[in-house]
């Protein structure tokens, strides 16, 4: 036999040795567990940013996820896996990574938030995303045999725990936001079971800012331009007709949209509304708002609503957003506005304003542009407004469109009124027009500021400065030891300036994708290294979950808080919006008072079962009974769901019995636990084996003792339980 047929001989029986050992191989054996697509992820406050995400694509291998058996292969359709996703996508290759690494950005963040954890390791949360609607509707009947009712972009399903969604616009940062607000709702749907969490904690959630180039992503932002634009329209709506805090409360708490993110973000945006709202998330998961209402449980949460109503009509007459949409059509990239440049109205220009005036007087406020800040490089600046003689300033960045289009600045802003300032392709410096009562007019930029861009990006830096009787513009482009500039000069009459001194700016564009960095003085503090750790939260508060226990203990107790615990929360409390190095010391106040709270609780005047439940909270844990019948009627399953939500260790026992009407005793079972990670989630179940003529009335005890700090907590919790006949 040739030498070359014997080689040949044995690649075949290679293959066929390869091909029977994929057949005998278990559905989902090719997918990489969990554990070997691990995401490297920087959490710094609301920002995360990506170290590495590994992403594989394992094409028709179905992975393992929440969804169980309800899902399946659909054609035209592949699977991609990252560590806590499986997505099954009709899109190219590129844009179904992003969908993974976006949702990996935001998942840190969805569990701080909502102090919730998928329940299994090594099991992945399902995502589907479809070119357009038919083909997301076709990806759902393959894995459940039916399509949806009505979904805007996006629906998490209670039938296999997943989230669905297709591309229902052109805009990238609506298709981002689709995701990561779907995955929110499918986060509280997998670790919980029972909820999907409320629309406006998802809407609130999802307003985000993203970084493409750093791939870097910062959530529940308050303060940015994209629409949608949920806080400025809100807060646009609730000014022309204003809604009392006492109706939010008792029928619209559950509301999305434009009034339901305002309405979360005002918890959100302040330290102590924060803290007293994440109690009422854990009763909101636990079910009492259901069964209480609402206005109940607020009220048991911040006492008067009066007092809430009043803090609400503050805050929101102190509420300026930056930006309002006004022309299509402009993405959010980073600091960088960029707009496609083709208007819906052809005798407008892509606009979108900046609710800042030159000549007015800085304000720093916390709450605009809430998101990471770029360092104003040399081609722009210096800005300065609210002095005799403002400057503002932005970079226009050419890279998508070398050679057409223009974008720049728009002063003096009356509707679609304005006077542009910008830069057209990359050729001239034009000025005025747009019916601003200034003429147009253009100037050519030389050849060496073109050279000098096309080496930086092709990124012009446009400085405008209102003298009081005209424009001084300065044009610059290069990198900082090669840079060129031009200047330009235009007399202003009395009203032009002060038109473009005392209305709003804007960022304008038209025929072309062009981007504008805007830089206005507005007063931003600087932005910390971001590669450095931070708490998951806006004011990036470490000791944030231990001030949540002593909020959760002395809500338990009410009157009979020691003061102690009163005070050791007040302080912390002051601590948290302070500068890092003040910031640092609240860990060390609770060190060095928590014992002598505990004691003081444990003397307090509060009943048993209160203080019990306060030192529960203390320990920074949540937990839960159930009782439900099993697979079979002589089955009944007991069951304590326990949640943590501070990072020290903590261990336990349960002890589970079960009493007759007639008091006798069943059985009986201990069980040991240890809780030792943040926002870790534990189920302890016993079964009983009930007999036929055992009363249909049962009172199930689950005797709970931790041991925290050396110190042992005892609590029993009843339930009674009705066997079905």
């Amino acid at each position: 036999m040739p030498k070359s047929l014997n080689i040949a001989s044995t690649i075949a029986v290679i293959i066929c040795i390869f091909i029977m050992m994929l057949m005998l191989c278990p559905v989902g054996a090719l997918v990489p567990s969990p554990s070997d697509t691990p995401a490297r992820i920087v959490v710094s406050g609301l920002t995360s940013t990506a170290v590495d995400i590994k992403i594989v694509k394992v094409g028709q291998e179905i992975p393992k996820t929440y969804a169980g058996e309800r899902i399946h292969n659909t054609l035209g359709f592949e699977f991609y896996v990252s560590q806590h996703y499986a997505l099954k996508s009709n899109m190219d290759e590129k844009f179904s990574r992003q969908i993974l690494e976006l949702s990996e950005l935001a998942l840190p963040q969805w569990i701080a938030l909502t102090g919730l954890e998928p329940p299994d390791t090594g099991t992945r949360m399902y995502i589907v995303y479809g070119s357009d609607k038919d083909k997301m509707t076709q990806a759902m009947i393959s894995d459940i045999g039916m399509g949806p009712v009505e979904a805007g972009g996006g629906i998490t399903i209670w039938e296999n725990h997943s989230a669905y969604n297709y591309q229902s616009g052109t805009l990238m940062y609506h298709k981002r936001d689709l995701i990561i607000h779907e995955n929110l709702h499918m986060l509280q749907m997998v670790a919980l079971g029972n909820t999907s969490g409320t629309e406006g904690l998802t809407y609130a959630g999802a307003n985000h800012v993203y970084d493409e180039k750093k791939k870097q992503l910062t959530v529940m932002c308050f303060d940015k331009a994209t629409v949608n634009n949920f806080i400025d329209g809100g807060l646009a709506e609730l000014k022309t007709k204003y809604t009392p805090m006492d109706k939010y409360v008792e029928t619209l708490w559950d509301q999305g949209g434009n009034l339901g993110a305002v309405y979360t973000q005002f918890f959100w945006t302040d330290p102590d509304r924060f803290l007293k709202w994440q109690i009422w998330r854990d009763e909101y998961y636990d079910g009492r708002v259901g069964r209480e209402g609402n206005t109940a449980v607020m009220k048991d949460m911040f006492g008067s609503l009066d007092l809430l109503n009043k803090q609400w009509q503050e805050w929101l007459l102190k509420r300026h957003n930056s930006f309002h949409f006004m022309e299509w059509g402009w993405e959010q990239n980073g600091n960088a506005l960029v707009a496609y440049g083709w208007p819906w109205d052809i005798t407008h220009c892509s606009q979108t304003n900046l609710r800042y005036k030159p000549g007015e007087a800085v304000q720093y406020d916390p709450l605009r542009m809430d998101y990471p800040n770029e360092p104003m490089p040399a081609i722009v600046g210096p800005v300065k407004r609210g002095v005799a003689e403002p400057s503002v300033g932005c970079v226009v960045d050419f890279s998508s469109s070398p050679d057409m289009g223009w974008a720049g600045l728009g002063l003096g802003v009356d509707g679609y009124t304005l006077c542009p300032m910008a830069i057209k392709a990359r050729r001239e410096l034009i000025i005025g027009g747009y019916n601003s009562g200034i003429e147009p007019i253009s100037f050519s930029i030389p050849e060496r500021l073109r050279m000098a861009a096309a080496g930086d990006g092709n990124r012009f830096g446009l400085t405008v400065n209102i003298l009081t009787n005209g424009l001084d513009i300065m044009l610059r482009s290069g990198k900082p030891d090669v840079m060129e500039d031009m200047k330009a000069f235009l007399p202003l009459t009395y009203e032009q300036h002060d038109r473009l001194m005392n209305r709003y700016m804007a960022v304008v564009c038209k025929d072309g994708l062009l981007g504008v960095t805007p830089y206005i003085d507005d007063a931003r503090r600087l932005t910390p290294d971001l590669m450095k750790p931070a708490a998951p939260n806006r004011w990036r508060f470490q000791s944030m979950e231990r001030l949540l226990s002593l909020y959760r203990a002395a809500w338990r107790l009410k009157k009979d808080a020691p003061v102690s615990l009163v005070n050791l929360k007040m302080d912390m409390l002051a601590l948290v919006d302070a500068k890092p190095e003040m910031q640092a010391k609240a860990s060390r106040i609770y060190e060095a008072r928590i014992m002598g709270v505990y004691r003081d609780v444990l003397g307090s005047k509060a009943n048993t079962e209160s203080r019990s439940l306060a030192l529960i909270d203390l320990a920074g844990t949540l937990f839960s009974m159930t009782c439900k019948q099993g697979n079979k009627p002589s089955e009944i399953l007991i069951q304590v769901n326990f949640r943590r939500f501070t990072k020290n260790w903590l261990e336990g026992k349960l002890r589970f019995s079960v009493e007759q009407d007639k008091s006798g005793l069943l059985s009986k079972t201990i069980q040991t636990f240890r809780l030792p990670f943040l926002h870790q989630q534990k189920a302890v179940t016993a079964t009983y084996q009930v007999p036929d003529d055992v009363p249909l009335s049962m009172t199930f005890t689950a005797n709970i003792e931790l041991l925290w700090r050396g110190n042992t907590i005892r609590l029993p919790v009843k339930q009674l339980m009705i066997r079905p006949n």
